[in-house]
């Protein structure tokens, strides 16, 4: 069963996400049954979709929202995926899935990614911020690759004045928030 995350708090936008009325619910409004996060992360079967609005005020709720948006990809290859959070801590409509990562951190091209993500939240989120999910089949924990992805990240987001959330390892079969302490 699908259904809509209605549980925030609406400071920012007012009846922008009004849902008192069911006629202009997705899924017809109809209420979820189950707690997605009971349920393992990696089962895909628990029929919870990300909706843009929520509010993640967490970083287990980043960790778990970035793990329902990749879903199955994350027995892909290696991505970098990034979602846009407002002022508030509500996931934006707006997720940039960067696949085919290099193995080795490409420090040119995260400069560049940094200032194109600067400018999106600029545009779209004053305020707000970035959280990233690292990719890759075997991934799911501090590797190599991943510390240095998450160093490479952080260092160039810090450098154009954008805040990290949170930084979230996810692979076929573990998932976890990178320390923001740690560095390659």
């Amino acid at each position: 069963m699908l259904a809509t995350m209605t549980t925030f708090d609406d400071r920012c936008y007012g009846d922008f996400f009004d849902d008192d009325d069911d006629e202009d619910e997705p899924f017809g409004g109809e209420a979820f049954d189950d707690d997605p996060f009971d349920d393992d992360p990696f089962d895909d079967d628990t029929g919870w979709i990300p909706q843009p609005g929520a509010l993640l005020c967490t970083e287990q709720d980043v960790h778990e929202h970035l793990l329902a948006m990749v879903g199955p990809e994350r027995d892909g290859p290696r991505a970098l995926w990034v979602l846009f959070l407002d002022d508030c801590e509500r996931a934006l409509p707006l997720v940039i899935p960067i696949s085919d990562l290099p193995t080795i951190v490409d420090h040119a091209m995260v400069a560049n990614l940094a200032g194109i993500l600067r400018t999106l939240v600029e545009e779209n989120a004053p305020g707000g911020c970035v959280a990233f999910g690292l990719v890759r089949r075997a991934g799911g924990d501090r590797g190599t690759y991943e510390a240095g992805w998450s160093a490479a990240l952080r260092a160039a987001m810090a450098d154009v004045d954008v805040p990290i959330r949170a930084i979230v390892a996810i692979g076929r079969d573990r998932s976890r928030v990178l320390p923001a302490d740690r560095a390659a």
